[in-house]
């Protein structure tokens, strides 16, 4: 029994894998096309040094800066703006899910464990992170056209920043928003329930 259950979780493992990655390649393929032709064309390598060192910086800042960066503080703000949509085409996300649950129907993407949520919450903070970078990166890029007088590929490139990393980090800070309500509310309930687990919960999370 155990070793049919391992084999499907690596199973499930493999073909979330090749979902996400597929995913990945139909999202970011035609952006770097789009961002490699223009740098080929019109900027000199010394400038495209210049526009990627700040966002690769970038990569290095605090989880803590980022949340202080929300655009909102509840997850009504975030439905409203139509990041929910988001999901759907993004990794793990509703289109991934329904196919890895044709195969494997009592599988759960989201388990309400706290290793589980922390995971998600270190993996919430990278993609935003990437995202983040390059849509500093995009902005220099958009900043050059209007300054170039080369309107087209501003516009292009503003409006592929908004789809590509805009909306993905707004995606990724309501996630996080989702993730520490539930954290909280399942604190609350061990501290209503049990003193004793509740002193084991209170020290793991202000560790």
């Amino acid at each position: 029994m155990k070793e049919g259950k391992s084999k499907d979780a690596a199973e499930i493992k493999r073909l979330v894998g090749l979902y996400n990655l597929f995913i990945n390649l139909v999202w970011s393929i035609p952006v770097f096309v789009l961002v490699t032709v223009f740098c080929y064309r019109f900027l000199p390598t010394w400038l495209v040094i210049a526009y990627l060192l700040p966002p690769m910086l970038s990569l290095f800042l605090p989880n803590s800066i980022f949340d202080q960066m929300h655009a909102g503080g509840t997850t009504a703000f975030y439905k409203r703006m139509g990041v929910v949509l988001i999901n759907r085409f993004s990794q793990n996300g509703t289109i991934i899910q329904k196919l890895v649950r044709k195969r494997y129907p009592d599988f759960k993407f989201v388990r309400h464990t706290g290793s589980s949520i922390k995971q998600l919450l270190s993996q919430s903070y990278l993609f935003e992170k990437f995202h983040f970078a390059a849509a500093v990166f995009f902005t220099f890029l958009t900043l050059h056209c209007v300054i170039t007088d080369r309107g087209g590929w501003a516009v292009v490139f503003f409006v592929v920043n908004v789809v590509y990393n805009v909306y993905p980090i707004l995606f990724q800070q309501y996630v996080r928003l989702k993730l520490k309500a539930f954290t909280k509310r399942n604190l609350s309930k061990s501290l209503m329930s049990s003193p004793a687990s509740s002193c084991r919960l209170l020290l793991r999370h202000t560790r």
